[in-house]
């Protein structure tokens, strides 16, 4: 983890343990996770707790309230609140953190959450002989007769997951949707002169949730087609900005030669040949960043749970 971050968990007598906190704050077991590469929200916390219905409404409408900023994710899971947070730099959000830290601690107590020695599914006191399991990168301690219901809950839902159809034909086609709003996106950026990673971001990000929306499943598949469109596009993009370049080129001259013939004779040309080769080269790299980037935020999200041990 970071040296900045961990100093923060750290100086509030959390453990930092690679990229994960863990530790106890105000009677609430507190999780931490910093994934550097997610662009949407980098920090995850868990704050294990029980809220009875009333109380999570409460929970929700103080953290609105609250106006934090950078905070993408605010949600519940059955082991407690789950929330994400960004800033444009790190040192933003460190600046950043103390306050919402104390902040959210501060909700939970106000509202009357229940937190260590409560389980967090139930609401009862913890059993002497309840453990801590580890639940999607958190460590959270659980009444085993809950953990029991968790798990078979877990089952019930892969079960249906496998045996759903994979529909890739249905997905491909909110790929290629997604596919050309990233190339939309990279022909009006070239066109001012950028090259980024941002369209592959958006063909990627529209992609996948395109994709299910078509009724493909969210699976290594999906991941596979929907960077393989997206970098294609991508790719594609650049080309199509410079064949529509050298047509208006060939109408405003005058001049009766299909593009891709103009194209192949400005090949010839090395000053030509270097631009098209370098924006290509370019084009390559940040599509390959954009791809790498967000296959690993939907590898963690299409992560499917297992039974808790």
């Amino acid at each position: 983890m970071n040296k900045a971050f961990t100093r923060f968990f750290t100086d509030r007598g959390m453990t930092v343990t690679g990229k994960r906190a863990y530790g106890t704050a105000d009677g609430y077991e507190v999780n931490a996770v910093l994934h550097m590469m997610d662009p949407t929200a980098p920090l995850h916390f868990q704050f294990s707790c029980f809220a009875t219905p009333e109380q999570r409404t409460a929970i929700e409408e103080a953290v609105g309230a609250a106006n934090i900023p950078g905070m993408p994710l605010a949600a519940w899971s059955p082991w407690g609140l789950i929330i994400g947070l960004n800033a444009i730099t790190a040192k933003k959000l460190l600046e950043r953190l103390p306050g919402i830290y104390e902040t959210l601690l501060q909700i939970l107590k106000t509202n009357g959450a229940r937190g260590v020695g409560y389980c967090p599914i139930c609401g009862e006191p913890l059993p002497p002989d309840s453990k801590q399991y580890e639940i999607l990168e958190s460590q959270v301690t659980l009444d085993s007769a809950c953990l029991e219901q968790i798990n078979a809950e877990i089952r019930s839902e892969n079960d249906a997951y496998n045996a759903a159809p994979n529909n890739y034909l249905r997905g491909f086609g909110g790929a290629l949707i997604g596919g050309l709003a990233g190339a939309l996106v990279a022909y009006i950026l070239f066109q001012i002169g950028f090259i980024s990673a941002i369209s592959v971001f958006v063909a990627i990000a529209l992609g996948s949730f395109l994709y299910q929306k078509f009724g493909g499943k969210a699976n290594k598949g999906m991941i596979a087609i929907v960077s393989a469109t997206s970098f294609v596009f991508g790719i594609a993009a650049v080309f199509g900005a410079y064949l529509l370049e050298i047509r208006a080129m060939l109408d405003a001259e005058g001049v009766s030669m299909s593009v891709f013939e103009a194209f192949g004779t400005l090949m010839e040309d090395q000053k030509f040949l270097s631009a098209f080769m370098g924006d290509m080269a370019f084009t390559v790299l940040f599509s390959m960043i954009g791809v790498v980037c967000e296959t690993v935020v939907l590898s963690r999200k299409i992560k499917r749970e297992t039974e808790i041990q």
